[in-house]
């Protein structure tokens, strides 16, 4: 079976990434797998760690303006589906799955396509995206039950899709001792009580308003609480919005972008994901509940899927700052309970979240797809 995996993002592309390595690096002892993805992609680079020689150096741009760099890269697409007779491809975007479908059409080409949809907007429903999902599309690929009844909701049909959760590695991601070398560089005291995200700084993961709500605890409480939050660091206007006017400055701390989040996964007592936008399921609440951090989640999307409600996370109410506090309040109250939280956190990764399964349906999705005799219709 020869795959051809495509991702449009030109630079980290987050949960994207994460994903498409997984498959890249486990899927290839079923299927002769391909990557086309931009060259100035993290993606591209750790891809090419595992095996350079099938990944693919190519963008997908969309806009009219980029009419130039469409035609360079669809070009170079179409000699790439000449050369390898791919029997079947898996997007993972609007763009690149836009530049397959242009690809397929001059070519009269009717290689099944599959697409991950990896965020949780409500689907367009125009002229083109129907179009793309009639002829251009064999199979969807949803990461949470949410994603799957927002999609059935508009328009969309049961037998066009199937649920395959995000896996991660808990092999990888497991239990460690809690890093004395970050403890120390961060200044925590021991009994700091620390709050982690490694799910990323966009505004829209809802760390801000974990800062909100711990600014409001009594200044003792304040105090002995660190939210350490992995990934870019904000610009200055956003920190002086979320976190100056707070007089938070002391309990917030920025890693900056890390190629290995374990060591600051270590050094948490909780772990939080706060999404309130595009987020599906969150590879970030996995691998922390995998390392046996139980995580303080907001009720968005697939979150709730991930966390059992005071057993081993917490689930607070989406952008309600009110309610993170209360849920903070509860994790102080219960700082005993946080042993047994990590344990059940762990057991449910091992149980529930794990790389095999993930792998494992993804190969049934690509070989019952071109097994099936369903035309795109």
């Amino acid at each position: 079976m020869k795959i051809l995996l495509t991702n449009f993002h030109p630079y980290y592309g987050g949960g994207h990434t994460t994903y498409l390595l997984d498959i890249y690096r486990h899927l290839n002892k079923n299927c002769n797998l391909f990557l086309a993805c931009p060259p100035t992609s993290r993606l591209y680079k750790f891809a090419g760690e595992i095996r350079q020689e099938n990944v693919i150096g190519i963008d997908f741009p969309g806009k009219l303006k980029e009419l130039k760099g469409i035609i360079k890269n669809l070009k170079k697409i179409i000699g790439m589906l000449k050369k390898e007779s791919f029997d079947l491809i898996h997007v993972n975007g609007s763009p690149d799955h836009r530049m397959i479908m242009y690809a397929k059409i001059l070519l009269k080409s009717n290689v099944p396509v599959i697409r991950t949809i990896h965020n949780s907007l409500t689907p367009r429903t125009n002229f083109y995206t129907k179009l793309r999902r009639k002829y251009f599309t064999n199979k969807i690929i949803v990461v949470s039950d949410f994603q799957k009844k927002l999609m059935l909701n508009n328009g969309y049909r049961e037998d066009e899709m199937t649920i395959i959760p995000n896996g991660v590695d808990t092999d990888y991601f497991h239990p460690i001792p809690p890093d004395t070398e970050l403890r120390e560089k961060y200044k925590l005291g021991g009994d700091d009580m620390v709050f982690v995200s490694v799910a990323g700084t966009a505004l829209h993961k809802g760390w801000q308003l974990l800062v909100e709500a711990v600014s409001k605890l009594d200044s003792k409480l304040k105090n002995k609480i660190k939210i350490i939050l992995a990934g870019a660091i904000p610009n200055k206007s956003v920190r002086e919005k979320y976190i100056e006017k707070l007089n938070m400055n002391e309990q917030v701390i920025f890693t900056g972008l890390l190629p290995d989040v374990r060591k600051v996964i270590s050094i948490a007592d909780v772990g939080f994901v706060l999404s309130y936008k595009i987020e599906t399921i969150s590879f970030a609440c996995r691998e922390m509940m995998s390392m046996g951090k139980a995580v303080l989640v907001s009720d968005f999307a697939g979150l709730p899927e991930n966390v059992d409600d005071g057993i081993n996370g917490w689930l607070a109410k989406c952008l309600n700052v009110d309610s993170i506090y209360e849920k903070v309040n509860e994790i102080i109250r219960n700082i005993d309970k946080l042993d047994q939280f990590s344990v059940e956190a762990r057991k449910k990764a091992e149980k529930e979240f794990g790389l095999k399964g993930f792998i494992d349906k993804t190969y049934l999705c690509y070989e019952s797809t071109l097994m099936s005799d369903r035309e795109v219709s």
